[in-house]
């Protein structure tokens, strides 16, 4: 859940308070929180106590494996957390880490190439992450964040 219309810092997003009460309307939760700020991010996580939150990590539910990473291609602004330069091998292992299991895959970042466009046109998704979906991982469904200013249809 990204809260966040473009990611900055000074733009007004829910109070953690409100976030927890929306999220507390349904009896299990999996979130996947990015912030501008990890440290802000820490704060949230341990907010949502009765949430199951997705670090690079997996948890099983209803017989399926969801797995749910934070991590992005550098795009524009490098201030923001959880982005590491879009061709490292840092990335790259991010993605290999990903179990072969996988049923659901949260990230925050789409694939190269899908629903990626950013407001130039640019293709801003990681092609790492592309690699691993279509070449190892194949999860059910692959639920992703979209670029900020961008078109987030898809016909």
């Amino acid at each position: 859940m990204d809260v966040r219309k473009a990611g900055y810092t000074r733009e007004t997003a829910p109070k953690p308070e409100e976030l927890k009460d929306i999220l507390k309307k349904s009896k299990k939760h999996i979130v996947q929180y990015v912030t501008c700020a990890k440290i802000k991010y820490m704060q949230i996580k341990h907010m949502f106590l009765d949430c199951t939150f997705l670090e690079d990590e997996s948890v099983t539910l209803c017989d399926l494996n969801f797995y749910g990473s934070p991590w992005c291609p550098k795009f524009g602004f490098t201030d923001w957390g959880f982005y590491l330069p879009r061709d490292s091998e840092e990335l790259r292992m991010h993605w290999a880490d990903v179990p072969d299991d996988t049923d659901v895959l949260m990230t925050h970042t789409p694939p190269l190439g899908v629903m990626d466009a950013c407001w130039r046109g640019d293709m801003v998704g990681c092609k790492h992450l592309l690699e691993e979906v279509v070449g190892r991982i194949k999860p059910r469904l692959h639920v992703f964040g979209h670029i900020h200013g961008g078109d987030i249809s898809q016909s």
